[in-house]
């Protein structure tokens, strides 16, 4: 799956519809890498494409004091065994996931140039059309 998200081999303006489901989104990073994925998403969609997007939300888990898992991650970073391309809202939780903040999310579908049609921030969705 990375490599086809680091690189999608279609010509622009090919499809009408994309999907991405199981938090795919999630996986990917640093954020760099997403931007750039969304782009080529934004390149091979026609003029008013859709594209639906799944995501894992920041949920905070009450038992882990708000803040405390990406301070110990952007500390443990900086060694060889960790991922130095850790960025804040990466977790651990059986793999490395994102966990977005609505804010920050809007921002990088902003940046790839795709509008926010429809925003199911609880269900991890979110609906965006190229126009």
């Amino acid at each position: 799956m990375a490599d086809l998200m680091d690189d999608l081999p279609y010509p622009d303006h090919a499809f009408d519809y994309l999907l991405l489901t199981n938090v795919a989104y999630s996986y990917l990073f640093p954020r760099w890498r997403r931007v750039r994925f969304l782009r080529q998403a934004h390149a091979i969609l026609k003029h008013g494409g859709i594209f639906i997007i799944s995501f894992a939300p920041a949920r905070g888990d009450p038992r882990i004091p708000a803040g405390l898992s990406e301070w110990l991650f952007m500390r443990l970073r900086r060694w060889g065994l960790f991922n130095r391309e850790y960025e804040p809202g990466d977790c651990f939780e059986g793999c490395l996931l994102h966990f977005f903040r609505s804010e920050e999310l809007a921002q990088e579908f902003q940046e790839a140039e795709f509008l926010i049609k429809e925003w199911l921030w609880d269900q991890g969705y979110a609906v965006l059309v190229k126009l």
